[in-house]
């Protein structure tokens, strides 16, 4: 909505931009006019470049985003699905009665169910490990798109001077970057 808003801005700038040459074609006899329609066709130039720029970051950005964003819905689903099941288990395991309140012929059965219990949980490595891959996914991506953003980062303060981190400062400080929430969620697993 506010890129369009902004490319109408930019249209309307270029069309009167085109209506000035025109008008300046048509009464070039003053020199010093010729000089200020140079340096403003250069500004205006300069303003495309950047607007260009701009779209380009805006569609990246997004593009990774999505993907992000599907490889954290993967990852999610599987981890609220391995979660469910291990409090299932943790409950099933909190129900059997301790074996010191057993008697030896009773212990058996306990036993047995927690064998097997152990058995379904090692069938369940596979899903496992495919989540931390997803996982893993997810932190790589993150990091590559934080560099990226640092890279352009580094770009604009070339371009335009350290100043403009003045122009542009945050009133609520920035979070950690994708890579480092992830991270911190995935510690306590």
């Amino acid at each position: 909505m506010v890129t369009k808003q902004q490319q109408t801005v930019i249209d309307q700038l270029n069309h009167n931009v085109s209506l000035l040459r025109q008008h300046q074609t048509r009464h070039d006899h003053v020199s010093g006019r010729r000089k200020v329609m140079d340096r403003l066709k250069e500004e205006v130039q300069h303003l495309n470049n950047r607007w260009e720029n701009v779209q380009i970051q805006l569609a990246e950005r997004l593009r990774v985003t999505e993907q992000a964003l599907q490889i954290q819905m993967v990852y999610r689903g599987e981890y609220d699905r391995q979660m469910v099941g291990l409090d299932r288990k943790e409950h099933s395991i909190s129900k059997l009665e301790k074996p010191e309140k057993l008697r030896v012929g009773q212990i058996h059965h306990p036993l047995n169910y927690c064998n097997n219990m152990y058995c379904a949980l090692q069938e369940r490595t596979a899903a496992i490990e495919n989540m931390n891959r997803e996982g893993g996914k997810f932190i790589r991506e993150a990091k590559g798109y934080d560099g990226r953003l640092r890279q352009y980062s580094d770009q604009i303060r070339i371009i335009h001077g350290r100043d403009i981190e003045r122009e542009f400062k945050r009133s609520h400080p920035q979070p950690k970057n994708g890579a480092q929430v992830f991270t911190v969620a995935l510690s306590p697993i």
